[in-house]
């Protein structure tokens, strides 16, 4: 085992961990927004979507590793 091995393990799962909650967070919030009537704005819109797309992303990469 390499010196440090268990360490970034350890970031490397909290980091999932953490984007797996901000993910689930947001679309919580958008679901509940749309529930209620209410919708993101264009610029809002596309906040959100360029933000749950880099999350993906960071969460895929994570997986890869």
């Amino acid at each position: 085992m390499l010196i440090g091995t268990t360490n970034l393990n350890t970031t490397l799962n909290l980091t999932y961990v953490l984007t797996d909650v901000v993910e689930t967070l947001l679309l919580d919030m958008r679901s509940e927004m749309k529930k209620q009537g209410y919708d993101l704005r264009h610029d809002a819109k596309h906040n959100f979507n360029t933000a749950i797309a880099a999350i993906r992303w960071l969460k895929q990469d994570v997986d890869k590793t």
